[in-house]
């Protein structure tokens, strides 16, 4: 049954990849297709802090998280969400910021890659 979490982990690795490819390419459309593209994004970004959540949260119930790590997931998922869904009004508005996609990357790497590990880890 843990494969279930590791799907949604999975699934929501690959969401925030494709959102951070096509943030790379939205400053160069014009108004009307960066508007489009600037929603696209965040209903994406959206998803995939949702998939990572219920994750955490099917981890939780079926208690192979500790209870700090939860409390943890549950202060630090949704603020990094809020970072990530930031960084897409800053790069859609400016090529400047580009470097700015490391935000999205690295959070939803890292709580992906601590559900990959609550996944392998004995408890």
């Amino acid at each position: 049954m843990k494969l279930i979490s590791g799907i949604l982990a999975a699934v929501a690795m690959a969401l925030v990849a494709v959102t951070c490819a096509h943030l790379s390419t939205l400053h160069a459309a014009g108004a009307a297709a960066r508007a489009l593209g600037e929603a696209n994004c965040t209903g994406m970004l959206i998803a995939a802090w949702m998939l990572i959540g219920a994750s955490f949260v099917y981890l939780t119930l079926h208690n192979e998280i500790p209870s700090a790590a939860s409390l943890a997931a549950l202060v630090l998922h949704p603020a990094s969400g809020a970072a990530a869904l930031s960084v897409v009004q800053l790069v859609s508005r400016s090529p400047n910021h580009q470097w700015m996609l490391a935000v999205p990357l690295l959070g939803a790497s890292a709580l992906a890659s601590y559900v990959a590990y609550s996944l392998t880890s004995s408890r």
